[in-house]
């Protein structure tokens, strides 16, 4: 098997790609998690105010 050297740009580009889509899971795991957070504390809270 030869291996050729891997060109730099879409390498760049790659690791760019991974970052950024890594990025945006963080940001939509963080939402997901700060919603379910609020909905957690306003349902708490109505259970502490009913009963």
């Amino acid at each position: 098997m030869a291996t050729t050297p891997a060109p730099t740009v879409p390498a760049q580009r790659s690791l760019l790609a991974r970052l950024l889509a890594q990025g945006v899971v963080a940001v939509i795991g963080l939402a997901i998690g700060a919603f379910a957070g609020l909905v957690g504390a306003f349902w708490l809270g109505l259970v502490a105010i009913n009963c």
